[in-house]
């Protein structure tokens, strides 16, 4: 799944695109606003993917998001995260002033400006709502979750 840009053109039969794949059977892309994807009528998924798109969301963007995720995942589905994410605010301020420091001022900016993840306000909602929550490192800013629906 990934964010369209809200600024193209919506396609005649609603906005989204669904497409199965020769090559990977039982597979269906869906191009389509990642809020809204989740108000089609589609059986219940087995894993949701989505890579560097919620950084664009705020934190209540991504509270809505993941109780979408949970009610469309069949139980033992899994939501698999991968984005732009710091651990805490704290994390966040220090980053911003570790990049200006090294001269990275575009970095930092963008620290500031977009909506990272904070890793353990993410890991307390998507626990509350029922997941079982795993954590990976990629890099100093990018990070994966992955999400199993556990009830």
């Amino acid at each position: 799944m990934r964010r369209t840009d809200l600024r193209r053109p919506v396609r005649a039969h609603g906005g989204y695109r669904a497409k199965k794949v020769g090559h990977l059977p039982n597979r269906r892309f869906i191009r389509a606003d990642i809020l809204e994807v989740f108000e089609h009528e589609f059986e219940p998924f087995h894993s949701v993917i989505s890579a560097y798109t919620v950084h664009h969301l705020t934190d209540d963007e991504k509270g809505l998001l993941f109780a979408k995720v949970l009610t469309s995942l069949v139980p033992g589905g899994r939501a698999v995260f991968g984005d732009l994410m710091v651990q805490t605010s704290e994390t966040k301020a220090l980053k911003i002033r570790e990049y200006t420091a090294n001269g990275d001022a575009k970095t930092a900016q963008d620290i500031k400006e977009e909506f990272f993840w904070l890793i353990d306000a993410a890991v307390a909602d998507l626990s509350q709502l029922g997941f079982l929550v795993k954590i990976r490192r990629f890099s100093d800013l990018s990070h994966g979750i992955v999400a199993e629906k556990v009830i």
